[in-house]
């Protein structure tokens, strides 16, 4: 999601990665999560624990506890967090429950309560249920790669994974009663995947789950009364589990990467449930390349997308009198990054005022501001205008209303053209451009 006319959206990298930022929870994606879970690591319905050498790690993650209840570790219940338990962020119980620390726990962010209980069920599951057993992509489940059916049971719908078994997952929506995933087994996603499980999820050690890929792509949904990761397997996904007294319970070893939402949490010894997102200020070229080595060294980051480019800064003595030439430093050292960690930055920048003095406000890659260095260093350029922004006129408007394109302004790899979007304002986001159906 972008947000503001004036930024403008700049690949550093080889491949270009398009993700929705802000989720809204309610409209035609029936799989997105209220806004409030956005900035969170966990949210559990009821009561949250954390034993052993737990980690809960938000590092970065905007939000703060307290009235407000924007924690990353966020609780209806009470929190508890034993012996050596390690919650990197701040954390929020609910109203009027207590935050138990036992033994010698770490809390890096601030404690502090919601002002009420947060509403647990992002949609109706059972009527999603209904329309997904009806209608679902289940048929395009591939054999596994020992060549076996990994979709069982009278219906076809429990999906079990056996050890050391591999599967890619295309694009689609599928309906599973269970899911299983045995030792060394490998369930893989290769795009955009939405899953709605009605029974178990389990993870076995060992087991993964889009291991290799953003968990931005994978969302699982559960009305079932159990999600288990066991040690050493790894799931990189969105899971949200609709029964609040559903057991959600990521054991020794075992790793999240991306968000737990709803049911009661358990994270035991050694496990991790890992979000990171760094919000830090005026932030140095340098300091960003120390932090997503780290990153990439310690959690094997997919993406990186910084918001915005002319916030960063150079430290060079060259760049220090001379804008265009500190925005040319950030901009190769950005390009520099993306090769050298070998995977996708996605770059917001400024657009100059140019666009205001042309008819119609549609937006050209010299209109970069402040260096043309942007537009030299960038794989690809994708510039965005909505026409009704720019309308004079009353009719204009009207007629122009929720209007929008992405111009691929340059694809070192590919075609340029444009891109015809719709723009709702009521959730600040944009959207594929539904085409007219013909009589």
């Amino acid at each position: 999601m972008i947000r503001n006319k004036g930024k403008q959206l700049i690949l550093a990298a080889t491949t270009l990665l398009l993700f929705p930022r802000g989720l809204r929870g309610q409209g035609a994606d029936p799989f997105e999560l209220r806004p409030e879970f956005v900035s969170q690591a966990i949210f559990s319905c009821s009561d949250t624990f954390l034993n052993g050498n737990a980690t809960v790690d938000s590092t970065g993650v905007t939000g703060s506890s307290g009235a407000t209840g924007k924690g990353h570790l966020v609780s209806n219940g009470s929190i508890t967090v034993n012996g050596g338990g390690i919650v990197r962020g701040d954390a929020t119980a609910g109203p009027g429950k207590q935050f138990v620390k036992k033994g010698r726990p770490t809390i890096t962010g601030k404690i502090g309560n919601l002002v009420s209980v947060w509403p647990c069920s992002p949609v109706n599951l059972s009527t999603l249920a209904t329309t997904l057993r009806a209608s679902n992509d289940n048929a395009r489940v591939p054999k596994s790669s020992k060549g076996n059916d990994p979709l069982q049971g009278s219906e076809r719908t429990d999906f079990i994974l056996s050890a050391n078994e591999s599967v890619t997952l295309s694009a689609g929506t599928y309906y599973f009663t269970s899911l299983v995933v045995a030792s060394g087994a490998q369930l893989l996603v290769s795009a955009t995947t939405r899953i709605l499980c009605t029974g178990q999820v389990v993870l076995n050690g060992g087991a993964s789950v889009n291991a290799s890929g953003s968990p931005f792509a994978l969302r699982i949904w559960s009305s079932g009364s159990e999600l288990t990761v066991n040690g050493g397997a790894v799931l990189r996904a969105i899971f949200y589990a609709a029964q609040p007294d559903a057991n959600v319970v990521v054991n020794g070893g075992g790793r999240v990467w991306g968000g737990l939402y709803g049911g009661k949490v358990t994270v035991n010894g050694g496990a991790t449930v890992s979000r990171a997102v760094d919000d830090s200020a005026a932030l140095s070229i340098l300091e960003l390349r120390a932090k997503a080595r780290r990153l990439k060294a310690q959690h094997d980051i997919a993406l990186i997308v910084i918001d915005y480019l002319q916030l960063l800064k150079s430290t060079s003595k060259r760049a220090s009198d001379n804008r265009q030439i500190e925005i040319s430093e950030i901009s190769s050292g950005i390009k520099a990054l993306a090769k050298e960690l070998a995977l996708p930055i996605i770059v917001l920048a400024q657009l100059n005022r140019n666009p205001e003095a042309r008819a119609g406000g549609k937006p050209r890659l010299a209109d970069l501001r402040e260096s043309g260095s942007i537009e030299q260093d960038a794989d690809l350029v994708g510039l965005l205008v909505r026409y009704e922004y720019y309308a004079e006129t009353e009719e204009d408007k009207a007629n122009t209303a929720g209007e929008a394109e992405l111009i691929i302004a340059k694809q070192r790899n590919g075609p340029v053209g444009e891109v015809p979007l719709t723009f709702l304002k009521e959730f600040t986001r944009f959207e594929d451009r539904a085409k007219p159906e013909t009589p």
